[in-house]
């Protein structure tokens, strides 16, 4: 189609200011990405107190061989990735430091 040509033109007003909203939200301390954050976080440590994934399917069981490790450890645990706690007492939804 040779010289065939169109043109879409609309105004962006109300889809730039809900932009800006959203950017407004996102910037203030308790916006929307800090809530975010901090929702990860705590059903991060749900996860660990329940020893289940996000859906709900129980965590497989420890290994044998692993779970004789986890026996001899002092605190260790029958618990999946936990061993002293020092783990979980780290979670936060704070940038590490560089």
């Amino acid at each position: 189609m040779a010289g065939a040509a169109f043109e879409v033109t609309f105004d962006d007003a109300q889809i730039m200011a809900a932009l800006d909203r959203v950017e407004a939200s996102v910037a203030e301390s308790g916006g929307l990405l800090a809530q975010l954050g901090q929702y990860g976080v705590s059903s991060t440590l749900r996860r660990f107190e329940i020893q289940a994934g996000p859906d709900g399917t129980p965590w497989a069981g420890l290994s044998p061989a692993y779970a004789m490790i986890k026996d001899a450890m002092e605190g260790g645990g029958k618990n999946i990735l936990y061993a002293f706690g020092d783990f979980l007492q780290t979670a936060s939804n704070n940038p590490w430091p560089i």
